[in-house]
């Protein structure tokens, strides 16, 4: 299972590498520095994150967050560097966000033990519903005709008054 740890800190490691900038340990007011921290925190937000969580994800308090985010959309759509900033970093996080890379040892042997008891799980049911279809395709073969019959001469729109007549009929056919 990942953390919301485990994203804030490969959105903050992205944005070392791609754009040189710490934005926890960074507390220069420098523009590149800013443009950085309002792309964290867009992408973030746009994640679904709360101001709260990406301040204390930065060691900032949550108005600091409110207002990168009022200007961060504008700032993307008209400064070409950011914007570029932007797409590199989004699309390297969600391209790169591979929950396997996240997980300790315990954790992958976990989840492959799950995962097996699901394969186990859905080889039985799956043995077991071929059995049930054996069962009913050999019902259907000695009923084969009159559905064969029903489908090709039942017009379609029709099907509620030839379900009253069959019906009608086959009151008609056993004694019961």
């Amino acid at each position: 299972m990942i953390t919301s740890l485990q994203e804030f800190e490969s959105l903050r490691e992205i944005i070392r590498t791609n754009l040189g900038v710490d934005v926890v340990e960074d507390r220069r007011r420098l523009r590149n520095i800013i443009d950085a921290k309002k792309i964290y925190a867009y992408i973030l937000s746009k994640k679904g994150y709360g101001c709260s969580r990406i301040g204390n994800s930065m060691k900032m308090h949550h108005s600091n967050i409110v207002h990168y985010l009022k200007g961060a959309k504008y700032l993307i759509e008209t400064d070409k560097e950011v914007g570029k900033n932007y797409k590199m970093c989004k699309s390297s996080f969600d391209g790169e966000y591979d929950p396997l890379h996240y997980m300790s040892d315990i954790e992958l042997k976990k989840e492959i033990i799950l995962l097996r008891n699901k394969i186990i799980s859905l080889s039985s049911s799956l043995e077991s519903t071929k059995s049930d279809l054996e069962i009913l395709n050999d019902r259907d073969q000695q009923r084969h005709p009159l559905h064969k019959m029903v489908k090709e001469r039942t017009r379609v729109g029709t099907e509620d008054d030839v379900l009253v007549k069959l019906n009608k009929f086959y009151n008609g056919v056993y004694d019961y």
